[in-house]
């Protein structure tokens, strides 16, 4: 698991209990870094980040509620959305809050 440097400044969004922050300037020499907490509501089984690059491609990072992951991305990230996830009619099924986009 990554750790976030103590100098970073991120941004954060919160959707039903799951948290998602991005960091382009991580000051540790990575171009990003992408961070979730997984929501603990009931009938959620917990979240995800969804981000988007500047290179347009498009990843997700998922947690089990209570649960945190965090990675360092290969280019800055564009935008990014908070999700949380349950399992409906036999598959997990994401549910976002719309984008943040930067710069």
């Amino acid at each position: 698991m990554a750790v976030q440097p103590a100098s970073a400044a991120q941004t954060d969004l919160y959707w039903w209990g799951t948290h998602a922050a991005v960091d382009n300037n991580p000051g540790n020499g990575a171009p990003g870094w992408v961070w979730v907490y997984g929501t603990t509501h009931a009938e959620t089984s917990g979240g995800a980040i969804v981000y988007q690059l500047f290179d347009g491609k498009t990843y997700e990072l998922d947690a089990w509620g209570g649960q945190t992951a965090s990675a360092y991305t290969s280019t800055p990230v564009k935008g990014f959305k908070a999700c949380y996830s349950d399992f409906i009619s036999g598959s997990w099924t994401n549910h976002c809050s719309g984008w943040h986009w930067f710069g």
